[in-house]
């Protein structure tokens, strides 16, 4: 796509937000015209800060919505909560694999791909302090040894009886409102959102706030009979007013700058609209997402206390020399 992507830049894709590109990019090349955004990070409740005694101003120091804090500073707010009676569950995280799994590996600083080269990377120390954390917080009672599903993680979010979830992204509140009650004064009053924010340590080797999203794309076949005339359709379907829809029904922020000009009647799209700058793509690799799984089930291993955190480490680098041989381990 890359001919056309050139060709239409000016009338059609000069204010799409830079790091989008990266997700339609594999091996120098762009294959798809994105058309999504919507970041992951965390959702938590001002309300039951308030009711520990937090004022707003305390609240917004302490979890700012740039996410410039660290991990550490909302667990000890999730364990407050916890050990006051004021929620079930301090934190919820999936459960099952998917980008906010990614994006919790980045706040530790497990940067587990290398786009230049193309390869994985096996982080051992960050993904040893992953588990470790996690651990912890079973043990303290602020995650529970076995995430529940879906409609349990959704539902007593909204109901406050869950502190913070790790688990939604920035649109989730259409989902909320849709299926469990979510009013538009609740989400404005007493929830709160922003990107992941980075453990203490790895911050202070570099890592920011950060979100990521896995782009949907836009493709055009090779078997396709009128490849022109669909990707002349696509720009139709990724103009500023098709953008700006399906962010008005969606509560996910636009992709592409200029649809922010036909949203200013929608308050919330325009608080959270500067989220996009913080996403980082899924990387685009074909052993990406087997990686994740193995992460993923060696966690459920290490919070059910059905194997150490250093044990989880061990096997899952001896899946990684044998399945990505070409891979990257970091010593």
């Amino acid at each position: 796509m890359d001919d056309h992507v050139k060709e239409f830049w000016n009338m059609n894709y000069f204010d799409f937000y830079e790091n989008l590109w990266e997700g339609a990019t594999w091996h120098g090349k762009i294959w798809g015209i994105p058309h999504d955004i919507s970041p992951t990070g965390v959702w938590y409740r001002k309300d039951v800060l308030r009711r520990l005694g937090y004022s707003d101003e305390e609240i917004n120091r302490m979890l700012p919505p740039d996410g410039n804090t660290t991990l550490e500073v909302l667990a000890k707010l999730a364990k407050e909560a916890v050990d006051a009676g004021l929620v079930e569950y301090g934190i919820l995280h999936r459960p099952s694999k998917g980008p906010g799994i990614y994006n919790m590996l980045l706040a530790f600083g497990a940067e587990c791909y290398d786009p230049k080269d193309d390869i994985l990377i096996f982080d051992k120390d960050a993904l040893l302090n992953f588990y470790q954390w996690h651990k912890q917080m079973v043990d303290a009672g602020v995650i529970p040894p076995e995430p529940p599903g879906w409609s349990t993680i959704h539902s007593t979010f909204v109901k406050g009886r869950t502190f913070a979830t790790l688990a939604s992204h920035i649109g989730t509140p259409s989902e909320w409102k849709a299926k469990y009650g979510l009013t538009d004064e609740v989400l404005k009053r007493d929830l709160g959102f922003m990107p992941f924010p980075p453990t203490e340590l790895a911050k202070r080797k570099g890592a920011k706030p950060v979100s990521v999203h896995d782009f949907p794309l836009y493709f055009v076949t090779a078997q396709s009979k009128h490849p022109e005339l669909a990707k002349l359709l696509i720009m139709f379907a990724t103009s500023p007013e098709a953008c700006a829809i399906h962010s008005r029904y969606t509560l996910r922020p636009p992709y592409r700058r200029s649809a922010l000009l036909l949203l200013k009647d929608v308050e919330y799209i325009q608080k959270t609209a500067k989220s996009v700058q913080t996403v980082r793509p899924v990387p685009v690799h074909p052993k990406f997402w087997d990686y994740m799984s193995k992460i993923f089930e060696a966690l459920k291993g290490v919070e059910a206390g059905v194997v150490s955190p250093e044990q989880a480490v061990e096997d899952l680098q001896m899946w990684f020399k044998t399945e990505v041989p070409d891979g990257r381990i970091l010593k």
